[in-house]
């Protein structure tokens, strides 16, 4: 290696080692009320609600306030009152344990087919592009076996079935127009005017227009 390799090479090197590597920088630390603060303004409505009733000591059944304890009336009678699903913010089973993962609750939000996941009904619902390919993946699995000749047969079956009801009624329909139509003939003969009349019952407006009485 010629004299001015090694410089360049060493220069190279003595770079290097001088160069500070970049830290970063702790992000700055956010007090509880600036978190409050930046909340969406309906969200802290809400939870200012909540605070409030939780002071007040209402008793809820689902999301509605039943009624709000007093002198004259206790939280436990109203509780009573109202039976099983009542319930104040306070109460200690109300308070929520650990972070809820996925979706609302963790729990299955649609997509989810059970034979997918085994009979299970809580089970998360495919989200997102893996979510699909995990899906196409299990239902590549599943071996579909034979029909079952029984439920081939009652499917069939009940196919002829509705279609039979559907002749019937279409039969029984033009029947009782038929009939109609007989009765109105047979009243219009022994009773010419009795058409007119009809007419004008059904159809006033249009007679009115055109003048006649």
């Amino acid at each position: 290696m010629s004299i001015f390799g090694a410089a360049k090479k060493g220069f190279g090197m003595l770079g290097k080692i001088g160069k500070k590597k970049a830290v970063a920088k702790a992000p700055p630390k956010i007090s509880k009320h600036e978190k409050f603060m930046q909340l969406d303004p309906f969200v802290r409505k809400r939870i200012l609600d909540a605070r409030e009733s939780a002071k007040k000591g209402d008793v809820y059944k689902g999301t509605s306030v039943m009624d709000t304890p007093s002198k004259e009336r206790s939280a436990a009678s109203i509780k009573k009152h109202w039976g099983p699903g009542s319930y104040q913010l306070t109460d200690p089973g109300r308070k929520r344990k650990g972070k809820a993962e996925g979706g609302r609750i963790g729990l299955k939000q649609g997509g989810a087919f059970l034979p997918l996941r085994g009979g299970v009904t809580t089970a998360k619902a495919f989200r997102g592009e893996a979510g699909f390919k995990q899906s196409q993946a299990l239902q590549s699995k599943i071996v579909k076996g034979k029909a079952n000749p029984l439920r081939m047969d009652q499917a069939q079956r009940l196919r002829a079935h509705r279609l039979r009801t559907k002749i019937k009624g279409a039969r029984a329909g033009r029947f009782k127009q038929a009939k109609k139509e007989a009765g109105a003939a047979r009243l219009y003969a022994k009773h010419p005017e009795a058409k007119t009349m009809f007419a004008k019952q059904k159809f006033g407006r249009q007679f009115r227009k055109a003048g006649k009485k």
